[in-house]
């Protein structure tokens, strides 16, 4: 009797859930699960933790051009009236731990979360963020796109 390769990726989900929960979770992360009326299972995704890992990451830079070239990975942009913005988006589809998590960094020295669906790497940022005029454009627009802002 053969066995399906469908058993084996099965139990690699269910070892990978286990892991997340009881490795990468944080008290911090639970308490946002149970704050939201969501299952501690979350799959990776909406994760504080690696949201303030990111935050903490971007603190050290104090200008686009320094973090695009420290973290070739994360996007970065400067608008037509001087403001700027870097970032990076976890790709919501896919098993990254901490898919759904958008953080940036902007010219006024405001770090932000938000929570949600991230489709692509960086949600695809810059693409599209020419037609803003500053930040104040870039947040208005921003605001559609259905995304939750965590506030640390």
């Amino acid at each position: 009797m053969a066995l399906s390769p469908c058993l084996f990726c099965c139990g690699a989900g269910v070892v990978r859930n286990l892991y997340i929960q009881w490795f990468v979770y944080t008290p911090e992360d639970k308490a946002y699960f149970a704050e939201q009326g969501e299952s501690p299972n979350r799959y990776g995704g909406d994760i504080p933790s690696v949201a303030r890992g990111l935050m903490g990451e971007m603190e050290q830079f104090d200008d686009p051009e320094q973090a695009a070239v420290a973290h070739p990975k994360w996007f970065s942009h400067r608008f037509r009236n001087g403001d700027w913005i870097f970032g990076y988006g976890v790709d919501s589809h896919g098993y990254h731990v901490g898919h759904g998590t958008l953080v940036v960094k902007d010219s006024r020295g405001r770090s932000r979360v938000f929570f949600g669906h991230i489709c692509g790497e960086n949600a695809g940022f810059p693409w599209g963020m020419d037609h803003c005029n500053g930040l104040d454009d870039f947040y208005k627009d921003f605001v559609i796109t259905g995304l939750r802002e965590w506030f640390p």
